[in-house]
């Protein structure tokens, strides 16, 4: 099991033996540079947590954009993904990688099926996941506030 993965914020407070039936029903799969792990508007059916490299995640050239827009950068530790887990809906963004790196990837499916067969660690998973969009939500109310006079 990669240390990043055994350490990650979601499965914190989950037993070694719980993340390890997780890790084995996902996969690590080495990413080239340019390699794109989601696009905008496409159904995404996977979670990822990134392991190494850079991830670029924009929101691509569209007839209704005026350009590209970079949203942000991503790397080892963060979690893509969870936002189509947790509602279902297409990507929100694309999410291209900028260097060669690695990625753990569980489909949706999987880990249903496996938080459904265990409530006592869906509830460990879908609060870390709570507390971790709560703070990302507060994070971008902070910046409104200092961009907004």
């Amino acid at each position: 099991m990669h240390d990043i993965f055994s350490r990650h914020w979601l499965f914190d407070g989950l037993p070694e033996v719980v993340k390890a039936t997780i890790y084995r029903n996902g996969e690590d799969i080495e990413v080239a540079a340019g390699d794109t792990l989601m696009d905008e508007g496409d159904r995404n059916s996977e979670m990822y947590v990134l392991l190494d490299g850079r991830f670029k995640v924009s929101l691509p050239d569209r007839p209704n954009r005026i350009s590209d827009m970079t949203l942000g950068y991503r790397g080892p530790g963060d979690l893509l993904g969870e936002y189509s887990l947790l509602d279902g809906l297409p990507a929100s963004a694309t999410v291209t990688a900028e260097v060669p790196g690695e990625v753990f990837r569980i489909s949706h499916e999987s880990l249903r099926a496996l938080l459904g067969a265990n409530p006592e660690v869906s509830a460990v998973i879908y609060r870390n996941m709570l507390d971790y969009l709560v703070a990302h939500l507060r994070a971008h109310d902070e910046e409104l506030d200092r961009i907004v006079l």
